[in-house]
């Protein structure tokens, strides 16, 4: 008891709550540009098994890091003693959230339009979902040290994966992975919705007072995310979910072109050009 008395402790250490473009927020960046410069230049044209373990590291290290969190968000020391009670709304199943449970079938999974798919949603969808994070990271900031360490090196984790993937498939960068992605993007977001509607049911049946909003598309919720947040209120439920797909399709594309155009830019002053099928 004293050990895990002591850990938790340990974890709920305090800090001045960060600003968005403060010191610790800025090291972070710093950090994240130079991983993942170094990752794509030093794996980028690696063969299969090596970029399957530099997955597993990166995805050890998230996976590491998010059971610290969820211990957190789990237990409170008090005194001496520890009390349980988990806050749903910290459930690792947002967009974010996502790697921790699709990329053992890129690491493990053998080559199939899955599996190429996942790897699309890494490349684009995933990679905004750190990006945005980063450019944005108020909302992510707190007062315990573990939780902004965890979320800003587990967003950042996702900006790094989405370009070392998209580097790493350069040559297969075409329409059909994106839209592979956008599909893989569509059925992951399917799951959350009847999550959220399956834990809302057991949440009422069993008197539970809590909010279980992943992907923020709970019918039953409020969405938070900026934008939709403003459209959730004023439009039929179906309407908000189409408008989340289908903007979330968009930001994929975005991402996409954006990624392509980087790629075959640095390619061409590099006089290197990428031979890409469709």
């Amino acid at each position: 008891m004293d050990f895990w008395v002591k850990l938790l402790s340990f974890l709920e250490t305090e800090m001045t709550r960060p600003t968005s473009y403060g010191w610790f927020h800025l090291v972070a960046v710093v950090i994240i540009a130079l991983t993942t410069v170094l990752v794509c230049r030093r794996f980028r044209d690696a063969d299969d098994k090596t970029f399957r373990r530099v997955l597993f590291v990166m995805w050890l290290a998230m996976v590491l890091f998010e059971t610290f969190k969820q211990l957190m968000y789990t237990f409170e020391v008090d005194g001496s003693t520890i009390v349980a009670g988990y806050q749903w709304y910290a459930a690792p199943c947002q967009l974010c959230g996502t790697p921790l449970f699709v990329l053992p079938f890129v690491i493990w999974g053998r080559e199939s339009s899955f599996r190429d798919g996942i790897m699309s949603f890494i490349s684009f969808f995933s990679f905004f979902g750190g990006l945005v994070s980063y450019i944005y990271p108020e909302d992510l900031f707190v007062h315990e040290v573990c939780i902004n360490v965890q979320a800003l090196f587990h967003h950042g984790m996702q900006i790094v994966m989405g370009i070392f993937v998209t580097m790493y498939m350069r040559r297969r960068l075409n329409r059909t992975y994106l839209v592979r992605g956008i599909v893989t993007f569509a059925w992951l977001a399917g799951i959350a919705l009847a999550m959220d509607i399956v834990v809302y049911h057991a949440f009422v049946a069993l008197d539970i007072d809590a909010t279980f909003n992943m992907f923020f598309i709970s019918p039953y919720y409020d969405c938070t995310l900026p934008v939709l947040n403003s459209i959730y209120d004023v439009v039929p439920y179906p309407v908000f979910l189409l408008i989340y797909l289908v903007g979330f399709a968009i930001i994929g594309v975005a991402m996409y072109l954006i990624q392509y155009g980087l790629i075959h830019l640095v390619q061409r002053k590099a006089k290197k050009p990428v031979a890409v099928t469709n």
